[in-house]
C-alpha cells in the first residue's frame, strides 16, 4: 500500500507494491551540523530531498506533526501535520524541503 501526504513540499509514502523512485539520500549526508556552532548546517538547506527509512518515533510522542525517522546513517525530525497515520518500524520515503531546523 503506498499513501502519499502532501503539503509544505513535503510527502510521506509507506513504501509497498508502485512505490515512487526517486534518488534516496543517505540521512547523515542530508543532517549536517556546522562544526563551530554545533547549529544544523544542511549542504541540502532550501533543496527538496528523498530520504528513506524506519519511524523510530511517530507523532504525538513529543509533538504533534513530527515523526523521527532512522536509516543506517542516522535520524532526522520529518514534521508534516497531514501525515498519514504512522506507526513504530513503518518504513517510509519523505520528499521534501531540507530546512536548517529540521
Amino acid at each position: 500500500m503506498v499513501r502519499w501526504i502532501c503539503g509544505v513540499g513535503l510527502a510521506i509514502c509507506i513504501i509497498g507494491a508502485g512505490a515512487a523512485s526517486a534518488q534516496v539520500i543517505p540521512i547523515d549526508d542530508v543532517q549536517q551540523y556546522d562544526e563551530a556552532t554545533g547549529l544544523p548546517d544542511s549542504p541540502y538547506h532550501n533543496e527538496f530531498v528523498t530520504i528513506e527509512g524506519l519511524v523510530y518515533v511517530v507523532s504525538g510522542t513529543f509533538s504533534n506533526g513530527g515523526h523521527y525517522i532512522q536509516d543506517a546513517t542516522g535520524g532526522i525530525n520529518v514534521f508534516e501535520p497531514a501525515a498519514p497515520e504512522l506507526t513504530y518500524g513503518d518504513r517510509v520515503r519523505v520528499t521534501g524541503v531540507m530546512r536548517r531546523g529540521s
